[in-house]
């Protein structure tokens, strides 16, 4: 099993998926996590929803923050303990999935700056609940601690504005090859590792066959 089987990519798109959500949030919004939907924070019919309807609580948003960030930072630990192992040199076939988990984290990184914002902006939003605030703020610092594990530029660096790393899909979002300077989106890469995948499956399937038909000749000789 390979250590990257811990977050498969449909796993990863869901990390991104939240992150990109996180980061769309204003300090005029309020959040549905449910339903991955920003109402209006002074709109009665938003307290309706949230309350009666949704049955949604600041808890569950807290919550669906904090599980996001956390699996977001999860995602690029497994990476580095991959390239710590020698799954790297195995074949052809890992090495692509390798590279294709590489450009992935490499979009987390990216997503999770703009996600800070977003979590500021809910921090902003209930700052008349003092507790909600102060978990909202150790979640803050969570993300501040482990962005600088894995150097990833926070507000203190002065970087950009958050603007620069919203983005508006996960079909839409952009993966920077840093090697070659080449661009494309989550679906492409995919596509790209499948395509890779199944080519090695059909090598593999010939080889077997080859094999299996070797055995045959050896039972036709044997027999006579």
């Amino acid at each position: 099993m390979s250590i990257l089987d811990k977050y498969p990519q449909e796993k990863i798109i869901d990390v991104m998926s939240d992150l990109s959500f996180i980061s769309k949030i204003t300090k005029n919004d309020k959040v549905g996590v449910r339903m991955r939907t920003l109402y209006s924070r002074d709109s009665y019919f938003t307290k309706l929803i949230r309350t009666i309807w949704m049955q949604e609580s600041r808890e569950d948003t807290r919550k669906f923050v904090y599980e996001t960030v956390n699996r977001a930072f999860e995602v690029l630990k497994t990476y580095d303990l991959y390239l710590k192992s020698s799954e790297q040199i195995v074949s052809n076939e890992q090495r692509s999935r390798g590279e294709l988990y590489r450009k992935l984290t490499d979009q987390i990184r990216t997503l999770l700056r703009g996600a800070r914002y977003g979590i500021e902006n809910i921090r902003e939003v209930y700052s008349e609940d003092l507790m909600f605030v102060s978990n909202i703020s150790s979640i803050l610092t969570y993300m501040d601690a482990q962005m600088q594990i894995y150097k990833i530029p926070t507000p203190s660096d002065n970087v950009e504005n958050s603007d620069n790393y919203r983005t508006t899909s996960t079909q839409d979002l952009i993966i920077m090859d840093t090697h070659n300077g080449s661009k494309s989106t989550v679906q492409e890469q995919l596509e790209q590792h499948a395509e890779i995948a199944d080519r090695s499956s059909v090598t593999k399937n010939a080889k077997d066959s080859e094999e299996s038909g070797d055995d045959s000749d050896d039972d036709i000789f044997a027999s006579h």
